[in-house]
């Protein structure tokens, strides 16, 4: 996948009042992804949940809608133990994290 052509998926403009939490924000995200592909190898349900819960809940408030909705999907995988999904929206959320383009304003 190319991210020369950014689309509204991978462009997130901030605020500059934010921007100093960003990296941490960012480096937790990249640390979930990890976290989340081990819980898949074990099956570890409560995991993945938690883990999509709190993406869920925090990704829309640091200005990543993004990855709120992944984190939703995550955690609706996790209830219905569906290996599959959970392994699929991990995938899209490393490309994401991978393709993210952030402006400041």
């Amino acid at each position: 996948m190319s991210c020369e052509n950014y689309n509204e998926k991978y462009l997130v403009i901030l605020e500059t009042e934010i921007m100093e939490l960003i990296p941490t924000f960012i480096d937790n995200r990249r640390k979930d992804i990890i976290a989340i592909k081990e819980a898949i190898k074990s099956n570890d349900y409560e995991t993945i949940r938690m883990l999509g819960h709190n993406m869920k809940g925090s990704g829309g408030g640091y200005g990543f809608n993004y990855i709120s909705e992944v984190g939703k999907a995550l955690q609706e995988a996790a209830e219905s133990k569906n290996i599959q999904e959970a392994n699929k929206w991990v995938d899209e959320l490393e490309v994401y994290m991978q393709n993210i383009k952030i402006e400041y304003r």
